[in-house]
């Protein structure tokens, strides 16, 4: 009937289901781009990152439920057994943050959502152990319901910005850091000498690091193309370092008659 063992379990069910997501990813966005798949699944690692974040939701919404009940109607708990097994997962858990490769999950939505599986696991053990120990230290039998209520308002704050970033990147929408680089790079191109007009300008985004980038450029008719052109992809590799630059130039007597 313990609030923090049934959060703690469910969590570890999840965390299981998400490391063996976030494998089958890695193993998905590896294989090489071809014909109908020019950049690969590079995208599979956002899907497995905001399906983990749905799972996170999830632990977080079963724990905030079941503190509710718990608060209302208090379980009584064997404190022993629950503290050697909430060590041991605190332990664990912890040690797995530890050798988590940190830098690599900042640009890798598949990894960041299962590097907060563990964090939640680590949050459920830990405030179960607190929750007994003041339990059974101050007789504090409220300790359970409330720090789980804490537990999963921490897991729902981690799940969310999780959830909103993975969403952006596969709805295709440029992230708000990004904006100012990309009106940047517009006003830098367009003080290029011979430069007319940048008349489009997209930016795919296919991972957090990975950008694709394609623009047309209205360029005068006497202007030196290939020198205009080398200027342009100096402009968008120094701005948005992109794997990948297209650059289409369109003289400006070529606009004229289309229009």
């Amino acid at each position: 009937d313990s609030v923090g063992l049934l959060s703690a379990s469910t969590d570890s069910v999840l965390c299981c289901i998400a490391l063996t997501l976030g494998l089958f990813s890695i193993s998905v966005t590896t294989k090489a781009s071809h014909g109908t798949r020019p950049a690969g699944w590079r995208r599979f690692e956002s899907l497995s990152g905001f399906l983990n974040g749905i799972l996170l939701v999830f632990v977080a919404f079963v724990v905030l439920f079941e503190s509710i009940d718990d608060f209302l109607e208090p379980a009584d708990i064997e404190s022993g057994r629950v503290i050697i097994v909430c060590a041991l997962g605190s332990f664990l858990n912890a040690l797995g943050l530890w050798v988590f490769p940190n830098d690599s999950r900042k640009e890798d939505h598949n990894l960041q959502g299962a590097y907060l599986h563990i964090w939640a696991n680590t949050l459920s053990s830990t405030g179960l152990l607190v929750s007994v120990l003041l339990s059974d230290s101050l007789g504090w039998t409220k300790a359970e319901p409330v720090i789980a209520l804490l537990v999963s308002i921490c897991i729902l704050g981690m799940a969310v910005p999780l959830l909103i970033r993975s969403a952006q990147l596969l709805l295709l929408r440029i992230p708000d850091e990004m904006q100012a680089d990309i009106a940047g790079s517009v006003q830098r191109i367009e003080q290029i000498s011979g430069c007319v007009q940048v008349q489009v300008l997209h930016v795919h985004e296919l991972s957090p690091n990975l950008v694709s980038v394609s623009t047309r450029v209205v360029i005068t008719d006497d202007c030196d193309r290939s020198h205009l052109q080398s200027q342009v992809f100096g402009c968008l590799q120094n701005a948005l370092m992109p794997y990948h630059i297209t650059v289409q130039l369109t003289r400006e007597e070529v606009r004229s008659r289309k229009h």
